[in-house]
């Protein structure tokens, strides 16, 4: 039997900074009180704010975090413009918006390609 989605609540988030601390979006989950939560943001970012939801709350909750794929996509967090997105130069426009955070994150997921290729990692 095929459950309905009965209600979806959507929280944009602020950029936060080192210290995450979100009151607002803690009293949304109190009140609402979802059974699942799907976070959109960046790595690094994302597990600490499941981290502060989990410890705040004071039931089981689901969170999943899905990583800033979507949030790219519908433009809430960084805004990426169509024309480098068609020309998937996506990660090129992330480099030059943050390069403190993105060249030293690209420079280790290109170590796995060789890994990939030696078969160190294998894809299943």
């Amino acid at each position: 039997k095929k459950k309905k989605i009965k209600k979806v609540i959507s929280y944009v988030a602020p950029n936060y900074k080192k210290n995450i601390y979100d009151r607002k979006l803690i009293n949304i989950i109190k009140k609402e009180r979802p059974k699942f939560i799907i976070i959109n943001i960046g790595g690094e970012v994302q597990e600490i704010l499941a981290a502060f939801i989990k410890k705040n709350i004071n039931y089981n909750i689901s969170i999943m975090c899905t990583g800033a794929a979507i949030a790219f996509l519908t433009k809430k967090q960084a805004i990426i413009p169509d024309i480098i997105d068609k020309l998937y130069l996506g990660w090129l426009f992330r480099i030059l918006f943050n390069p403190k955070s993105y060249i030293l994150r690209y420079l280790k997921a290109f170590k796995l390609v060789f890994m990939i290729k030696n078969e160190k990692i294998k894809i299943y």
